[in-house]
């Protein structure tokens, strides 16, 4: 014997699994029959009765005319609108193939409002195995890159006889804090490609050592691909290529209303098109850094 609460969520899981056997029924014709959406709206109105509630509030709230709506009305309009499309469109003639696909439409959106949604969230917040793999190879690309510039400013002095000369600045916290970490959209990766860019910010006095015929104007990146060019060093292009990409975006984010025939070259270059993806633009960004890093440091 369970407590009320127990007994209560019982049948209520019954009931909800008894709508989804209704709308997978549903589903086996093309478009759904009439008499099928019925049984599933009647599954749905005995389980909540407050939808029809709601439905007279929210007229008797219009009928308020106030220019100011609470956070409770606010997560109500979306089942309210739908389940008013449902009304509005289920009694039209002919109910025809095209107005039943759109009112079963309705009536799957609904149902997820009411029923799936928590399911849903809950799913979408447990790491599963491809969740293990990606973080594992986030720690391992994070690895390659601290590892990387550490390795290469090391080996930019000793080549260059300059203590102070470096290809890469190693205090911008805020770049290798996050660089385990997924990016979360575009804010986010507006952040994180600014402090990208930072890493590059080095003192430039050093470097005008260590080429000729250099214009005062150029910044760290050019001033390094001069002094491959003038080392003969091999396929140095390709990392060049990569750092000069990542200037681009650093310097007017693909978040930012105006993006210039050069900066949808860069989102190419590292594989993404506009509307952006941030999450994937990012990870492929330092997956060209990481692989620009190696390369660098086998052509020195």
């Amino acid at each position: 014997m369970g407590t009320d609460e127990e007994k209560l969520a019982a049948e209520f899981q019954e009931r909800k699994e008894r709508i989804a056997g209704l709308l997978l029924s549903a589903t086996r014709n093309h478009p759904p029959m009439k008499e099928d959406i019925f049984k599933i709206l009647n599954e749905l109105n005995e389980l909540f009765p407050d939808l029809e509630t709601l439905k007279d509030l929210m007229v008797d709230r219009r009928r308020e005319r106030s220019g100011v709506i609470s956070a409770f009305w606010w997560d109500k309009i979306p089942i309210y609108d739908i389940n008013k499309r449902i009304e509005q469109e289920i009694e039209k003639k002919p109910f025809n193939a095209k107005r039943a696909r759109e009112v079963f439409a309705y009536v799957l959106w609904l149902s997820f409002e009411l029923l799936f949604k928590e399911d849903y969230l809950k799913l979408s917040k447990r790491e599963g195995p491809f969740d293990e793999y990606e973080q594992a190879r986030r720690k391992i690309r994070t690895e390659k890159i601290v590892l990387g510039i550490l390795f290469i400013n090391a080996r930019f002095k000793e080549i260059t006889g300059f203590n102070d000369a470096r290809v890469f600045r190693q205090d911008v916290p805020s770049f290798f804090a996050k660089l385990p970490t997924r990016c979360e959209g575009a804010d986010d990766f507006s952040a994180r490609i600014q402090s990208l860019g930072s890493i590059f910010e080095v003192d430039v006095k050093p470097l005008r050592k260590i080429v000729s015929d250099i214009d005062p104007r150029w910044a760290s990146i050019k001033i390094i691909q001069r002094w491959l060019e003038e080392k003969k060093t091999p396929d140095h292009e390709r990392v060049i290529k990569v750092w000069e990409n990542i200037r681009l975006l650093r310097n007017a984010p693909p978040t930012h209303p105006r993006v210039n025939p050069k900066q949808l070259d860069a989102l190419t270059f590292f594989g993404e098109h506009l509307p952006v993806n941030f999450t994937t633009l990012w990870d492929s960004i330092l997956d060209r850094f990481a692989e620009s890093l190696e390369r660098f440091q086998e052509i020195i």
